[in-house]
């Protein structure tokens, strides 16, 4: 969620044969590679380079394009990018999309148009929250029906069968949740009874997670401060900084919780990962915030590159000077990718911790508020802009050639949202 699509880059550095190493050997293989697939994307190759995480200065083609047009752009060369090397039926799936980065909603949603001329699929998965990326035919999950889930549990235990009333308490507290009711049935085979069951889906993991060895509790909590998914080298990095052994052992006894992909593990579900974090007490959270930030920053090639996660793992570990440094970063880099939506988000993640910064001045928060009013403006979060630019009006000195200026936005998204009258009071 925090970084430009990162939901693409290491699936299209695959695909195009791209291994991770120094920009410019990236920048190299990037060309040459291009190259061979189709020479007219050579002069495109900053807008795919994006997608890659690779930095390559833009060609005059790519400086042409207008900022609003330079996505459809973007996406236009993927596609053809994929429709060369992916021939045939292809599925494009996306798991957990609520939490997929603006940029990469823009490009999958491409992509999702572009089945109605390529044999592709799109499957997404996500909860019912705001954002990331969703699709208009949607399948909705209700609860299993009761007699599918009796099903279900029955087969579950046919190793030990239940008790008729043990078989009830389940149907009665799982609500249809197949997953809740396979944790119930884990949690009161740990505990060697089912006098007691967790009352939530939470509760039933972190009941489960508690009948851990020290040493496993150890490490996923320690994994959790990464995210849903996380390198295995980050967390030994982590626990090392804090003094803690890393065991690979360990992490293979973890299967029921996490599952690896070649050199990274993510949790199996994304409650799982919820629950072990939010278990933790806020001053743990806070000190492993801050000890990976310094991880992340002093392995980090180049520091803005990872910005965006720095400036997550500052603002919980109270580290508010460099979150406003880095939130800032990620905030342009997002304006630039045209993610506006990320962008507001940043920019007022930059906001909350210049507020916190002993001896800010009004000028920088000014500046702040007026970004953020902007690329709000342009997400077409009209009422948010215009708040923005109203604190960005109120911080102001009497400096009437800069609170012109402000009306002027103001009056802009006033505009856009049909409020006439009263975007010509701010005008005049």
């Amino acid at each position: 969620a925090s970084r430009q699509f990162r939901a693409f880059r290491d699936q299209m550095r695959n695909l195009l044969g791209i291994q991770t190493a120094a920009q410019a050997v990236m920048r190299g293989a990037l060309l040459e590679r291009l190259t061979d697939i189709d020479p007219n994307l050579v002069p495109y190759a900053a807008l795919i380079a994006d997608v890659l995480h690779i930095d390559l200065d833009p060609s005059a083609e790519v400086l042409a394009i207008q900022p609003q047009f330079r996505p459809a752009r973007l996406a236009t060369a993927v596609v053809q990018i994929l429709a060369m090397l992916c021939p045939g039926p292809q599925i494009f799936a996306m798991d957990d999309a609520h939490w997929c980065d603006e940029a990469s909603a823009q490009l999958m949603a491409a992509i999702a148009e572009a089945c109605n001329d390529h044999p592709w699929l799109v499957v997404a998965a996500r909860r019912e929250l705001p954002g990331g990326f969703s699709l208009d035919d949607r399948l909705v999950l209700e609860p299993m029906a009761t007699q599918d889930m009796e099903k279900l549990v029955r087969i579950a235990t046919e190793a030990a069968p239940l008790r008729p009333h043990e078989l009830q308490l389940i149907l009665e507290r799982s609500s249809g949740n197949p997953l809740f009711a396979t944790e119930i049935i884990q949690a009161a085979r740990d505990a060697g009874s089912f006098d007691s069951l967790p009352l939530s889906l939470e509760a039933a993991l972190i009941t489960r997670v508690d009948g851990l060895d020290a040493p496993a509790r150890r490490l996923l909590r320690y994994a959790s401060v990464l995210g849903r998914s996380f390198p295995v080298s980050m967390l030994e990095q982590l626990m090392a900084a804090d003094g803690e052994a890393f065991d690979a052992g360990t992490l293979t006894r973890l299967e029921d919780f996490l599952e690896g992909f070649g050199d990274r593990y993510r949790f199996r579900n994304g409650v799982v990962r919820d629950s072990v974090y939010e278990a933790m007490s806020v001053r743990l959270r806070t000190h492993l915030h801050r000890i990976a930030a310094e991880v992340i920053e002093q392995s980090a090639e180049d520091p803005a590159a990872v910005a965006s996660s720095l400036a997550v793992h500052l603002a919980r570990g109270g580290k508010h000077q460099g979150a406003w440094k880095y939130s800032l970063m990620a905030a342009e880099e997002a304006r630039e990718a045209y993610a506006n939506a990320d962008a507001a988000r940043l920019y007022a993640m930059a906001l909350e911790a210049a507020r916190k910064v002993p001896g800010t001045n009004s000028a920088a928060l000014v500046g702040l508020w007026t970004e953020l009013g902007e690329v709000r403006d342009r997400a077409g979060l009209f009422e948010d802009s215009m708040e923005a630019f109203s604190n960005a009006y109120r911080l102001l000195a009497d400096d009437p050639v800069a609170k012109a200026d402000l009306l002027i936005r103001k009056a802009r998204s006033k505009d856009r949202t049909g409020a006439f009258s009263s975007s010509l009071r701010d005008l005049t």
